[in-house]
C-alpha cells in the first residue's frame, strides 16, 4: 500500500520539524510505502534548508520515508493545495497536511485501516471516500487550548460549501476522491478542504472517527484558524472593506457549475436544484433567492455576516 501525503509550506521554520518528525515516526500497516509531497509556496526563511534536510536522509527514520520537494511561486495556501492535489503521485491513500501541527500516533494506521476495511466491506468499489477524526487546538508552545469536535452532523453539501467545519489537516481520504476532485479541475476554489468534503458528500462517503489525532496549532503567523475568528472589530472591519474592494471571490458559482457538468447523473435532484441556484445566484433576484437558504446561516455572526456580504457582493 502506499500513502501520499499532500504538505504545503510557506515560511514555517519554527515548527516544521516537529510536523515531520511526528509523521517519520507514525505507525504504519504492515508493507505500505509513505510517500511526503511538499509544494513550497515561495517560502523566504530556511524552510527549504530544513525540507533538503529531510529529503537528504541521515538517518534510519528519515530513510524510510520518501520526501519530494518543489519549488513554487507565492498563490496563497489554497492555490497550493490545488496544484498538488492536480499533480499528486500515485497512491492508494492521500492526506492533506499542515506545516505547523502534530500528529498524534495513530492517524496514520488508523485511517488507513478504515478506509481499506469499508473498501472491502462494501458492495460498491471505489467510492470516493473522506476520512476525518476530531482535533486538539495547541498553542505555539503544544500546550493544548481545547479539544475540538467535527460538527459533522450538521454537514450538508451546502453547509459545508459555505461554512466547512472540517479542518483539512484531519482528511485522509482514498484515490478514487482524489480522481474525482482532479475531473473538477478547479484552478481557484476558497480552500482545498471545502473541495475535498464537498465532493465526497456529493457523490462518495465520509468516515467520521471520534478521535483527535491532530494537534492544530494557533499562532500569530496562521494564515487560517480559529484565531481568525476572534479577530478585533477594527480589524475585521478593514478586512471586510479589503474584500469589497478587492475582485477576489470563492469561485463557488464555477464549481457548481463544473460539479453538475462533471457528475451529471450522480447528484441528488435536490442538490441539482440547489447547485443550479448558486451557479446563477447573480441573476435576477436569486441572491435574495440564497440568503434565505438556512445553508448561509451560521452561529457565529461575524462569520454568518461576512458570507452574507460576499453574496450581496457577489464574491461567492
Amino acid at each position: 500500500m502506499k500513502i501520499c501525503i499532500m504538505m504545503s509550506t510557506y515560511n514555517g521554520a519554527e515548527y516544521i520539524e516537529q510536523q515531520l518528525d511526528s509523521i517519520i515516526n507514525q505507525e504504519l500497516p504492515v508493507r505500505t510505502d509513505l510517500r511526503v509531497f511538499i509544494r513550497d509556496d515561495g517560502s523566504t526563511d530556511n524552510t527549504l534548508d530544513i525540507l533538503k534536510r529531510y529529503c537528504d536522509g541521515g538517518n534510519d527514520r528519515h530513510n524510510k520515508v520518501d520526501f519530494t520537494i518543489l519549488k513554487g511561486k507565492n498563490v496563497g495556501p489554497a492555490r497550493s493545495f490545488l496544484e498538488l492535489i492536480r499533480i499528486a503521485p500515485q497512491a492508494d491513500i492521500y492526506a492533506f497536511c499542515d506545516q505547523d501541527d502534530v500528529w498524534m500516533q495513530g492517524k496514520l494506521k488508523t485511517s488507513s485501516s478504515a478506509l481499506i476495511s469499508v473498501e472491502e466491506n462494501c458492495n460498491k468499489k471505489n467510492i470516493p471516500t473522506l476520512w476525518t477524526s476530531n482535533y486538539s487546538l495547541i498553542d505555539s508552545d503544544m500546550r493544548i487550548i481545547k479539544r475540538k469536535t467535527n460538527c459533522f452532523e450538521k454537514q450538508s453539501f451546502c453547509r459545508a460549501l459555505f461554512y466547512n467545519e472540517i479542518p483539512g489537516c484531519t482528511m485522509v481520504f482514498n484515490k478514487s476522491l482524489l480522481d474525482e476532485m482532479k475531473r473538477l479541475d478547479i484552478k481557484d476554489f476558497r480552500m482545498h478542504d471545502i473541495l475535498a468534503l464537498c465532493t465526497a458528500l456529493a457523490i462518495g462517503r465520509v468516515l467520521y472517527d471520534e478521535t483527535s489525532y491532530t494537534l492544530y496549532r494557533q499562532h500569530s503567523k496562521n494564515v487560517i484558524g480559529e484565531n481568525h475568528k476572534s479577530m478585533p472589530p477594527i480589524k475585521w472591519i478593514l478586512d471586510k472593506i479589503e474584500v469589497v474592494l478587492s475582485n477576489k471571490t470563492f469561485n463557488y458559482s464555477e464549481y457548481a457549475e463544473k460539479a453538475i457538468d462533471t457528475y451529471g447523473r450522480k447528484l441528488d435532484k435536490k442538490l441539482i436544484r440547489e447547485l443550479c441556484l448558486i451557479k446563477n445566484y447573480r441573476k435576477g433576484f436569486n441572491r435574495l433567492r440564497l440568503l434565505r437558504r438556512t445553508y448561509t446561516y451560521c452561529d457565529d455572526i461575524r462569520t454568518s455576516l461576512s458570507i452574507r456580504i460576499r453574496i450581496l457582493l457577489g464574491k461567492v
